[in-house]
């Protein structure tokens, strides 16, 4: 009995093995879906000082020592993001 049933189990494996494809991004994210992407309009230069800004209040959040260095580097980036108009207030 235990035989009988081990190769009905068994003979099943090859129909799903068969049916099996290999999947591509495409397959993942249907191809109409947009998204607004908060960061397409910043320039490289942003984008680094929106990554130090955000940095350095990962730091803070987390307790962390902050060197006097870097954080002269995040008010500098601080104070370009602002002179730019650009919006880098987030929680």
């Amino acid at each position: 009995m235990l035989l009988l049933s081990l190769s009905m189990l068994l003979s099943g494996v090859p129909a799903q093995a068969a049916d099996a494809r290999e999947l591509g991004w495409e397959d993942l994210v249907p191809a109409g879906s947009a998204f607004d992407d908060p960061f397409a309009a910043l320039d490289e230069n942003q984008l680094y000082n929106l990554s130090i800004v955000a940095r350095y209040r990962q730091r803070l959040a987390g307790e962390q020592t902050v060197a006097a260095s870097f954080r002269a580097e995040a008010d500098r980036a601080k104070a370009e993001l602002e002179q730019a108009g650009t919006d880098f207030t987030f929680t």
